[in-house]
């Protein structure tokens, strides 16, 4: 039979509540694996990627000229539009699941050309009543925003 001081007791209470710890934590780890990692993050709306044109259900489209912005038509100019281009690329957002029962003819669709690429990145902004939602369709990535949000990235013509 073993004899074992009280020190070495200790050592083996010690090192069997580790082992059993241990035996929890990996049996939990997959527990939650079936939630999305995404959920709950604050994410930017179009990372670090620099706007360099912006249209607006094709009826507003913004270029970058300089270091300055033109709108066409121009119903907004100068302070506004830089404020709110400033606002498109500072914008972020909580990640969440795909949205479903959503109108798509009740979206405002931005369509973003960035520096150094070609094509167009396109959005899809619902005004709800008590959150805005994006769509990044290159992505499928949903975005919930602040409601207020909505005023600052849209000029007052062409707001819902």
């Amino acid at each position: 039979m073993f004899r074992l001081s009280r020190p070495a007791w200790n050592n083996v209470i010690i090192f069997s509540i580790l082992a059993f710890i241990l035996l929890i934590n990996l049996s939990q780890q997959g527990a939650f694996e079936s939630e999305p990692e995404y959920l709950d993050t604050e994410q930017a709306l179009i990372g670090e990627n620099v706007i360099v044109a912006l249209e607006i259900d094709q009826q507003l489209k913004i270029e970058r000229i300089g270091q300055a912005w033109r709108a066409q038509p121009a119903n907004i100019s100068g302070q506004r539009l830089a404020q709110m281009m400033a606002s498109w690329h500072i914008v972020q957002g909580q990640a969440v699941a795909p949205q479903t029962g959503l109108n798509p003819n009740q979206a405002v669709i931005i369509s973003i050309w960035f520096a150094g690429r070609q094509d167009a990145s396109f959005y899809s902004l619902y005004l709800l009543e008590d959150a805005l939602l994006v769509l990044n369709h290159d992505n499928q990535q949903w975005f919930q925003l602040a409601r207020p949000l909505y005023f600052q990235l849209l000029p007052k013509a062409l707001q819902l």
